[in-house]
């Protein structure tokens, strides 16, 4: 029985291979268009059999204003953390007690964190 003339793998693109085969199931062509070729084939290789989570658009404006919270604090001199915290939470539309539970929550998850690149920003 003759062989079928069938490719190696090494022959083989793989980001071809898959937005071929796999982009009707898949975010492939969209992962495509942002990133380009080289940085879906590494991502690919990296991530291959994961699933990865992308955080809704509510979730990033909340992660954003959490670490807003947080440096408007932290900049703030000790004895005039209470009265930002209470301006922050009217400016948001919360209570001082929950600016103060995001301040102290970021405050542990930046603990050792080099703060300098999120402090050259304004918020």
């Amino acid at each position: 029985m003759k062989a079928v003339g069938l490719y190696h793998k090494k022959y083989l693109d793989i980001v071809t291979v898959l937005l071929l085969d796999r982009a009707d199931d898949t975010h492939l062509p969209e992962l495509y268009d942002v990133f380009g070729r080289e940085v879906l084939s590494k991502f690919l290789e990296l991530f291959a059999g994961m699933t990865i989570r992308i955080p809704t658009r509510e979730e990033i404006e909340t992660s954003v204003r959490n670490v807003s919270i947080f440096l408007q604090v932290y900049r703030t001199a000790k004895g005039s953390k209470a009265r930002v915290m209470y301006d922050i939470a009217r400016h948001y539309g919360m209570v001082t007690d929950e600016v103060r539970r995001i301040y102290y929550r970021m405050e542990k998850r930046l603990r050792g964190v080099d703060l300098e690149c999120l402090l050259q920003t304004r918020p």
